[in-house]
């Protein structure tokens, strides 16, 4: 493959993700402020090693994952982050942090640009 061929890099975890300062909350009682860690859960704690292999091959162009069920969109360093919900949102009980229950549309150009759409599909929890 030549080295001007765009690439995109899928992974189930996010290799970086916003979510996890999103959700932090304090870790001892009576602590004023989150303390904010990563611990694997939320994102690739190795997120440094692959910012320095994408400095290496400017042809990788985004990074697509899921794991969250959120929408994120994050540039950074020159790469896009792009998590897509998920089609059980938070399994199946409704809503998961304000994403509904639906699917990404990724489109991939010639010329190493990528368009992403989240389209929920309308299901309706069941009571």
């Amino acid at each position: 493959m030549p080295a001007t061929t765009p690439v995109l890099i899928v992974s189930h975890i996010p290799i970086l993700s916003v979510y996890p300062l999103a959700i932090a909350r304090p870790k001892a009682k009576g602590e004023e402020l989150p303390t904010f860690s990563v611990d694997g859960q939320h994102m690739h704690v190795d997120h440094a090693r692959f910012q320095k292999l994408f400095a290496k091959h400017r042809n990788i162009k985004a990074c697509l994952s899921g794991h969250l069920h959120i929408v994120e969109d994050i540039e950074y360093g020159g790469m896009r982050y792009l998590c897509n919900g998920a089609v059980a949102a938070g399994w199946w009980r409704g809503l998961h942090q304000g994403t509904d229950y639906g699917y990404a549309l990724v489109d991939l150009f010639d010329d190493g640009t990528v368009a992403c759409r989240y389209v929920p599909y309308g299901w309706k929890t069941q009571a």
